[in-house]
């Protein structure tokens, strides 16, 4: 497990070492207390991407599974605007009413 001080500096330090030879990949993933495949992923992200390879990255994921579409977002985005005081009930029984438009409870 990279250290909490400065997990940055201890990338940049470990490419270093790992760049420079000398030891084993096992004994440099050892002494920084990391997995080697950690060591070989963070080798690996260094050849494509440099030194920005070392930054905190989001954990955040990149598509949301459960969005809804956006053309069906228009649909009731647009149907909302027409209709301001229908309810979400109204919007969805107009919007399921030819069967062109599927709607989960």
């Amino acid at each position: 497990m990279w250290k909490t001080g400065g997990v940055e500096a201890e990338k940049l330090s470990f490419l270093a070492l790992s760049l420079a030879g000398g030891s084993t990949m096992t004994q440099l993933c050892a002494s920084f207390g990391i997995s080697r495949q950690a060591g070989y992923e963070l080798l690996a992200r260094y050849r494509t991407e440099g030194l920005d390879c070392a930054r905190s990255r989001s954990r955040a994921p990149h598509v949301q599974a459960r969005a809804t579409a956006a053309e069906l977002v228009e649909l009731m985005v647009g149907l909302r605007l027409e209709r301001p005081s229908w309810g979400p009930k109204k919007l969805r029984a107009r919007l399921t009413m030819d069967g062109s438009v599927r709607l989960s409870v």
